[in-house]
């Protein structure tokens, strides 16, 4: 939620979900190079200095506390991927219901190059990053707005222009900054960047339905005793 009522997670939240994230994928996918990459919450793939903290009417955000010309790169992934249901659920039955409720929240579906399916979830403060409208050199030179820029904003919330672009480089996916990013300014990004399957995959829609819905939220806070 926008409310600010969600809290800010620290390193050792981070190292908890990534190690629940090495449990899961080597007893259930031993052979996924993914279960090798060095993830490390002190290394949280940020090239640029920025703070967490509340964005008004978005929750949390990334902020940079220093100038960022256009071209830099922002942020170097570190993210995992679930393959199947199986690896999903047992990563989020591991870990503590608040935070299995963000991790559901931060999640994605993208297929991959070689068109398998997952569920993505960033292990670090990039998760945080919130929502820009992506416009294009169209729309800045006529100062009006389409029709695809005005579903992103109602689907993901937020009609702020982003200022960072997920772009490849030499096989990493990073966050480039592709203008002049203000000391202060929040670090945006287009959510519709990421691919939405064709078809909606519903065992993760299921448990996105599950940890959010008022009563299956509130019946597992009350019996939570991780919170």
């Amino acid at each position: 939620p926008g409310d600010g009522t969600r809290p800010i997670p620290d390193e050792a939240v981070w190292t908890m979900l990534q190690d629940a994230y090495r449990e899961v994928k080597k007893d259930t996918d031993p052979d996924d190079v993914e279960l090798y990459q060095a993830f490390d919450a002190k290394d949280d793939g940020f090239k640029v200095p920025f703070e967490v903290r509340q964005s008004p009417g978005k929750g949390r955000g990334i902020f940079c506390t220093e100038l960022v010309r256009k071209g830099r790169i922002v942020h170097e992934a570190r993210c995992g991927r679930f393959y199947t249901e199986q690896q999903w659920r047992e990563f989020l039955t591991s870990i503590p219901h608040e935070w299995a409720k963000d991790c559901v929240d931060w999640a994605y579906v993208e297929e991959g190059d070689e068109g398998k399916v997952s569920v993505w979830l960033d292990f670090c403060d990039a998760a945080l990053m919130n929502h820009g409208v992506h416009l294009s050199r169209w729309e800045k030179l006529c100062g009006c707005v389409s029709r695809r820029s005005r579903y992103s904003a109602n689907k993901y919330g937020g009609s702020d222009e982003a200022n960072v672009k997920n772009i490849l480089h030499e096989g990493k996916w990073c966050y480039d900054a592709i203008r002049d990013i203000q000391a202060g300014e929040e670090i945006l990004c287009d959510y519709t960047a990421f691919h939405d399957y064709d078809e909606p995959l519903s065992w993760f829609e299921d448990t996105w339905d599950e940890y959010w819905s008022d009563s299956s939220s509130s019946s597992s806070s009350s019996s939570s005793t991780d919170e």
